[in-house]
């Protein structure tokens, strides 16, 4: 199996224990230099956040996200699971703002998100 695959497989084993996202995030810090991480990587850690309820981290994650990888729009789910945390937690002026950011890197989500 791929080293890739192998890191995501942990990294997804840890977010799946309840309010274990932080040791996720943890855990993605020690393999970041060595692995390259993916929107996938990042999708993990959304669902993660999404799930805790913790909209402030989702925000560094996804800054943390553009700063590693980039905008592309290959990366449409990871930018599906950030959205969808801030709109779970009420904070769907927050999306539109970030929706608006998207548009103008080209990397609207699907429309199956809207």
């Amino acid at each position: 199996m791929e080293l890739n695959m192998v890191c995501y497989s942990l990294l997804s084993a840890i977010f799946r224990e309840e309010n274990q996202t932080s040791k996720a995030l943890e855990f993605y810090h020690k393999i970041k230099a060595k692995i390259n991480p993916d929107g996938d990587t990042f999708v993990i850690l959304f669902e993660g956040w999404e799930r805790e309820g913790n909209v402030s981290k989702a925000k560094i994650t996804f800054g943390e996200m553009i700063t590693r990888i980039g905008w592309s729009p290959l990366n449409m789910s990871a930018y599906v699971a950030f959205l969808s945390t801030m709109v779970c937690w009420s904070q769907a002026d927050e999306a539109i703002k970030f929706l608006q950011v998207m548009k103008g890197n080209n990397c609207l989500p699907g429309p199956k998100f809207f």
